[in-house]
């Protein structure tokens, strides 16, 4: 009865946010919670109308709908685009989150629509089973023709997912450093295909639980608890036999041959200079690899002439800083640009750049957390910078 007398009276207080005739949704929507021991993760989709801030209110009392009081309860800025925040509680704590969205104008909107924008995260109930809070779970893995058939089930398929091999059992958090990243966003099904004869064990986890520190291994659930192994074929040699009748030799007309005690080499030995040249070749091209290691990823519309004021500001971040390796100067003048109101194509771009500066400062955490947000506008360029941020951040 106090939802549906809570629901009428918003409905009656701002029906020209819902009911114009061009639908205006300044709240966010798809609102859930994760909880792992104290750390609360929420995530949330933002409104598609409106492209300020998102401020975070908690309360360990409830909030009143509509039009809560929110004097003296401090706020958390959370930049548009982020889309999750991560709190941390007592096990035995319970928390009220309400979220409010706002303009690039600064204007905000604080009306609480229940289980929208607003939401509980209950006490934790420390006696429960462990498995029960795992993410990942029914890791399954077998051989299948020529490869491993790997199969899970996830609460959230939607996000992130790594995929992890190794040679040893993978019992723990800690077994990973020993475990070899196969494949991020891992599908279902999917095969893989390690070296025969050799035996495998699998894990797989959530980036974002890796990325918190808040990774859980259990045998059984998202880890394998037996190996698996492709057999070694040896390659067939066997040579299909005639029946063809020989013909008699009789030994005072065979010649018999003397065989030389040494078979000639066929490897031709290169004069000294030939193989001076051959490792300076080696060594430049290696010397040439470790560089394109070190060096940044400039997108390719960043290359162009800028069109406007806007982008001609990130394009002289970019060039006359980024480019040169001045991290902090450009960290700092690239989050003063993220702040302000921009085309989502242009933050997204910024953060892009952001991400590349926290893994050259070894930041590998904030790293990660930019090359996720952008990676639907990025998919290829982010690829390969998350997979290096992961490998980093296990090494």
């Amino acid at each position: 009865m106090r939802l549906l007398k809570t629901l009428i009276v918003f409905l009656l207080t701002v029906p020209a946010l819902l009911f114009s005739e061009e639908i205006f949704v300044p709240f966010i929507s798809d609102l859930s919670v994760e909880r792992k021991g104290n750390l609360i993760r929420i995530s949330w989709v933002d409104s598609p109308d409106i492209y300020g801030p998102v401020y975070i209110y908690r309360s360990s009392k409830p909030f009143d709908a509509p039009h809560p009081t929110l004097t003296g309860i401090k706020e958390i800025e959370i930049p548009y685009g982020t889309q999750f925040y991560i709190d941390e509680l007592d096990n035995s704590q319970s928390m009220h989150y309400f979220i409010v969205s706002s303009a690039e104008t600064g204007e905000r909107y604080p009306i609480l629509l229940p289980y929208r924008n607003s939401i509980l995260v209950s006490a934790y109930d420390t006696n429960g089973d462990t498995a029960q809070h795992i993410n990942v779970f029914s890791l399954d893995a077998f051989v299948r023709g020529d490869g491993v058939s790997i199969s899970y089930r996830s609460i959230d398929n939607r996000k992130a997912t790594i995929l992890y091999r190794s040679n040893r059992p993978i019992r723990q958090k800690s077994d990973l450093v020993f475990a070899r990243i196969v494949r991020l966003n891992v599908p279902i099904p999917f095969m893989d295909y390690p070296i025969p004869g050799l035996p495998y064990y699998y894990a797989l986890v959530f980036a974002e639980d890796l990325e918190i520190g808040a990774v859980e291994i259990i045998p059984g659930y998202n880890a394998t608890l037996e190996p698996v192994t492709l057999q070694a074929s040896a390659p067939d040699i066997r040579v299909r036999g005639y029946d063809i009748v020989l013909p008699h030799l009789t030994m005072p007309n065979v010649i018999v041959h003397e065989m030389p005690q040494t078979i000639p080499s066929s490897i031709i030995a290169l004069s000294q200079e030939a193989e001076q040249a051959f490792a300076s070749l080696f060594k430049e091209r290696a010397a040439a690899q470790t560089d394109a290691q070190k060096e940044p990823q400039i997108l390719q519309a960043d290359f162009n002439a800028p069109t406007n004021s806007e982008e001609y500001v990130l394009y002289s971040i970019v060039h006359d800083l980024f480019a040169k390796h001045d991290w902090q100067k450009a960290q700092s003048e690239l989050r003063a640009f993220t702040r302000l109101p921009q085309s989502a194509g242009l933050e997204m771009r910024a953060r892009f750049y952001l991400g590349q500066i926290y893994f050259f400062s070894e930041l590998f955490q904030d790293a990660l957390l930019e090359f996720l947000a952008v990676r639907g506008s990025f998919p290829d360029e982010t690829y390969r910078w998350i997979i290096r941020v992961l490998q980093a951040m296990v090494a």
